[in-house]
C-alpha cells in the first residue's frame, strides 16, 4: 500500500533509525545487535538485555532506555571490583 508517495516498508523503523525512549519490537533488537531470535532470548535469560515488556496476549516490546544502557556497560571500560583497577582488554594481552 502507498500512503502519500511512500510505500508502508518505508515507514517502518530500521536498526540504524535509533530512538532515545519508548519502546521497540524484539525483532528491531535483533537486527540492532545482528542476532537471532534463540540467541535474544538467550541473552535475557542470562541477564545480558533486559527483560522484554508483554503489551497483549502476543506482543512484547523491549524499553528503549534500558537498551541504551546495555550498550553504555558494553562501552564502558571492564573494572576489577576488588582491586577497582580497569582490567585489560584480552586483544592487549
Amino acid at each position: 500500500m502507498i500512503y502519500g508517495g511512500l510505500r508502508e516498508t518505508e515507514f517502518r523503523m530500521t536498526a540504524t533509525d535509533i530512538p532515545t525512549s519508548g519502546y521497540v519490537t524484539t525483532r528491531w533488537v535483533r537486527e540492532r545487535y545482528a542476532i537471532s531470535n534463540s540467541t535474544l532470548y538467550e541473552w535475557i535469560k542470562a541477564g545480558r538485555l533486559p527483560k522484554p515488556i508483554r503489551i497483549g496476549p502476543r506482543a512484547v516490546r523491549m524499553s528503549m532506555t534500558s537498551l541504551l544502557e546495555f550498550e553504555a556497560k558494553l562501552a564502558a571500560p571492564h573494572v576489577d571490583a576488588a582491586a577497582n583497577v580497569p582490567v585489560p582488554d584480552e586483544e592487549k594481552v
